[in-house]
């Protein structure tokens, strides 16, 4: 049972990245800077509005508090509930169990806290699915079906990048990829973590069928789903856009780990990993475990090595591990890209860029921190900065961890470590 928990917390790490982000505009005090940001937003993929439009009902499964100022009860009946997920698709039915569905227990909520993301204060509700019909599998050959795709291929070399969970949902269901605010969201989400690669790697981005947090909740198998449309879409991807370039793997949380699931199941193949410059897994961890079970995965040791894994979890000193932060955990400075526990000198800090995915701008270019290192105990990247100003604990994470910034505060060291390992890619193969 305790293993199960472990892993439930794992997948709910993406619930504070949405909602941090979604409140992000009201807890920075920062002023858009209106000219920087015209500057900066020259790095990033220009984003098009979606005008495909797709109809998903909100009575998957209710769950219905009763709120009050102090506290609300939660409970989920035994039911079956059928819903229409949209024109393409079956009538979606999924029943719960009342053996392990039912939870009923004292939460605390303000009065205008959104149903998603309600948690009970002992436990979390564990649903038993007996059905869930999945939407089609998403063909690759279709350009809707892709968040980003470059117009030209003008670059040498290529990323392929896997965006964090953008999907909440509505009980136990999987991310339908014709939805228009989804695939909008995915576009905005993959555009500002893809602008660290914007004129240096064509960017593929593939939608995938994520899967609900109340899904992720019910099965340790929830993203199998998910991880099959991503290993589907980089076959696709070499077999038709690669055409023998050498190329970067990114993604960032949850994308993260379906970028590690990739490595896992496919880079035994020597060819692939002699075409691989560098995998960024950001916001998630590899493990020595990991390291073992697959030894042809290797750590980046330095900022221009190639064929490696770049992968840190930031937070505040002594703050412990977390649902992202696991023990045994392989990282690396991206500041001073170095593998110890020394700190970076405040000279090689390159700055920030912060991003708020609702409105889709950068809203600051500063400087939060001025050094990081690896904590010895942990191996956590830690920094020191405004926790008041920079807070991601907002729901899942407990206060100090800044998961939501992995890729935003060092922004700048990302975008120049890309080129570093692109050129030196090119000398180690000429």
């Amino acid at each position: 049972m305790l293993k199960f928990k472990n892993f439930l917390l794992t997948f709910l790490f993406a619930l504070q990245f949405i909602y941090a982000a979604n409140t992000f505009a009201e807890t920075d005090k920062e002023t858009v800077l209106s000219d920087t940001t015209t500057a900066v937003s020259t790095n990033l993929p220009e984003i098009s509005s979606a005008t495909a439009k797709s109809i998903v009902s909100s009575d998957t499964v209710k769950i219905e508090p009763k709120i009050s100022s102090h506290s609300a009860t939660v409970t989920v009946s035994s039911q079956t509930h059928v819903k229409n997920v949209s024109s393409d698709t079956l009538k979606n039915t999924v029943s719960i169990s009342s053996d392990t569905a039912v939870v009923s227990s004292s939460v605390t909520v303000s009065q205008n806290i959104a149903v998603s993301s309600v948690t009970t204060s002992s436990q979390t509700a564990v649903f038993s699915i007996e059905n869930v019909t999945v939407t089609p599998q998403p063909d690759y050959s279709k350009q809707e079906r892709w968040a980003l795709l470059p117009e030209k291929q003008n670059a040498k070399v290529d990323v392929f990048y896997v965006y964090p969970t953008i999907f909440m949902g509505n009980g136990p269901e999987y991310m339908d990829v014709t939805n228009a605010e989804l695939k909008e969201r995915a576009k905005n989400q993959a555009s500002f973590d893809t602008g660290i690669f914007k004129d240096q790697a064509n960017i593929y981005a593939p939608l995938y069928r994520q899967a609900s947090i109340a899904l992720l909740q019910s099965s340790k198998d929830a993203t199998i789903t998910s991880f099959e449309d991503v290993k589907r879409a980089f076959d696709y991807y070499m077999k038709n856009y690669n055409k023998g370039k050498p190329f970067f793997l990114a993604g960032f949380s949850q994308g993260s780990m379906a970028i590690l699931d990739l490595l896992k199941s496919k880079f035994h193949d020597k060819d692939l990993r002699d075409k691989l410059i560098a995998a960024y897994i950001i916001g998630y961890s590899v493990t020595d475990e990991d390291l073992a079970k697959y030894p042809y995965l290797k750590m980046a040791q330095s900022a221009d090595d190639t064929g490696v894994i770049i992968s840190y979890n930031t937070q505040i000193p002594n703050n412990g591990y977390s649902s992202v932060l696991k023990k045994n955990s392989k990282a690396i400075n991206p500041v001073s890209w170095k593998t110890n526990n020394k700190p970076s000198k405040e000279k090689q800090y390159r700055g920030a860029v912060i991003f708020d995915l609702r409105s889709n701008k950068i809203i600051s270019l500063s400087k939060p921190l001025k050094t990081a290192c690896l904590e010895k105990d942990t191996n956590a990247l830690v920094v020191e900065v405004d926790t008041a100003k920079y807070n991601a604990s907002q729901i899942i994470f407990p206060a100090g961890v800044l998961h939501m910034y992995d890729y935003m505060f060092f922004y700048n060291n990302l975008q120049e470590n890309v080129s570093e390992r692109i050129n030196s890619y090119f000398k180690k193969h000429k």
